[in-house]
């Protein structure tokens, strides 16, 4: 980041409030690029459930008929907890 003026040039400045100025340029510049800091990776819970008698799969658990064969979940079908990562 290209600033218009240096430190040596800015007048007023004590050498506790250069510090404090390159903390916050340099915070402001690893802000601002997105590889600079990891970011933490989101993770999400879905129910998935598959069809006892067609075996179609992979319906959320909020479908209620399956759409292979248009019969409602019953407690034979499987359901199955996955976990997925969410991107930004």
């Amino acid at each position: 980041m290209q600033l218009p003026w240096t430190m040596d040039t800015q007048p007023g400045l004590s050498s506790t409030m250069e510090d404090e100025v390159h903390s916050i340029l340099l915070d402001y510049d690893l802000e601002i690029r997105p590889s600079a800091t990891p970011k933490a990776i989101k993770k999400r819970t879905r129910f998935i459930w598959t069809c006892c008698l067609c075996a179609c799969d992979g319906m959320r658990i909020s479908v209620g008929y399956c759409p292979g064969c248009g019969l409602p979940r019953c407690a034979y079908c499987r359901v199955e907890k996955i976990t997925i990562c969410a991107d930004s």
